[in-house]
């Protein structure tokens, strides 16, 4: 009714009352551009079904591994300053800009109905062929990413944004013979750290890096690899480059998932928000510093 006209979306809020109201508040403040027939369309997305999603979805897996979006206030969007802005306590949050203009910039996603069938048993049988709601259905709208005319344009966009820095990142991930720890001084030195700042960025206490740095760790854990990734603030494949040094790899395990999350989409976040993140999705903090 909305999409033909015959409903403006704040009276068919009256109606559509089982579902989200803030999925019309975000789709028609921000009209989308999308010719689908799939309805109703968001932007926001929270990070326990942003990880579903992840884990499920290939294509947006994909888009991720890029590291061109980052999740900022519910939202993926191109990562650029033109859209996100690094605030006082080393949070992002979106720019005027980037909230003005969120179909240039975010994702979009479809909202899928998942319902299930309670207490199957007590349902008369004369509603067994009645398509409506009511109390024995549960009803659930999950966002589910999709290529389209808008997400493609974003990834266009956000492309042509990092393609000066995309170029110069390929030359620095050139393949060495270094060790781990001579890899990590590398990176140190290319980003003007200090130890005591990369103690303090990845949480790892002084004897931990210590057997680090004189390789006393015969079989390197890979919480504490990714914990160092973090705090260096590198990207996938960097980390995958430390982790292949130390003899480890990602694999499709949910906590691997989890990591791999949290260095593409949360890359410029501090360690404190990405282990907020892990608590969420269920995954052990990282890092080996106590917690204030």
């Amino acid at each position: 009714m909305v999409d033909l006209g015959f409903l403006s979306p704040e009276d068919s809020l009256q109606i559509y009352n089982y579902d989200d109201a803030q999925i019309f508040s975000d789709a028609y403040k921000q009209p989308l551009t999308v010719k689908s027939s799939e309805r109703p369309l968001t932007r926001q997305i929270d990070i326990n079904s942003a990880f579903i999603e992840y884990c499920k979805n290939p294509l947006f897996r994909e888009v991720l591994q890029t590291g061109r979006f980052c999740y900022v206030d519910s939202y993926f969007v191109i990562r650029n300053s033109k859209y996100i802005v690094a605030q006082s306590d080393g949070s992002l949050s979106l720019t005027e800009y980037a909230k003005k203009h969120l179909t240039e910039c975010a994702l979009v996603f479809t909202r899928s109905i998942d319902f299930s069938l309670e207490s199957i048993s007590n349902l008369p049988k004369n509603m067994m062929g009645f398509l409506t709601r009511t109390e024995y259905y549960k009803y659930k709208r999950l966002p589910q990413y999709t290529s389209n005319v808008q997400n493609d344009a974003a990834i266009a966009r956000a492309l042509e944004i990092v393609k000066d820095e995309y170029n110069s990142l390929c030359a620095e991930r050139q393949a060495t013979s270094k060790t781990l720890w001579q890899r990590i001084c590398e990176i140190m030195e290319a980003k003007n750290y200090d130890l005591n700042m990369l103690k303090r960025r990845s949480h790892l206490d002084d004897m931990t890096i210590s057997r680090l740095k004189n390789n006393k760790i015969k079989n390197q854990s890979m919480r504490t690899i990714i914990a160092i990734c973090v705090g260096l603030d590198l990207d996938l494949r960097t980390s995958e480059e430390l982790l292949k040094l130390a003899k480890l790899a990602l694999n499709n395990d949910p906590e691997c998932i989890a990591y791999e999350m949290i260095l593409t989409t949360f890359k410029g976040c501090s360690m404190d928000e990405r282990n907020e993140v892990l608590k969420k999705l269920g995954i052990k903090p990282l890092g080996s510093a106590p917690e204030e």
